[in-house]
């Protein structure tokens, strides 16, 4: 999959079933920086009711790394979420920002 993909993927985000929802965002983090354009969607899908697709939505903007900056403050709110904080705590490293790393560490003793 190619970054010729990520328009297609980012539409399968809003799609009704969840199984297709995961498989999109799983192929934008495998494209990873190439599908910075999908960056404002994925944070949308921090807030799925698919305990999977929100996982796998922080994982892609991990993946994306620098270039999902921009999704920080939501990843600082998926720290929040139990079921993705690990994901999100990862997203939030491999962005790296000073902002990022801080909150990583200040949820390090949540674990």
């Amino acid at each position: 999959i190619g970054e010729d993909a990520v328009p297609a993927l980012i539409q399968a985000l809003q799609d009704q079933d969840e199984w297709v929802r995961s498989r999109a965002t799983l192929a934008l983090g495998r494209i990873g920086g190439g599908a910075e354009d999908a960056v404002p969607a994925l944070m949308q899908t921090l807030q799925d009711k698919d305990v999977y697709v929100r996982k796998y939505a922080a994982s892609a903007l991990g993946s994306i790394g620098e270039g999902a900056i921009d999704a920080v403050p939501a990843l600082i709110q998926a720290l929040q979420d139990q079921d993705i904080r690990i994901n999100a705590a990862f997203a939030l490293g491999k962005i790296g920002t000073p902002e990022a790393l801080k909150a990583v560490e200040e949820y390090q003793p949540q674990q």
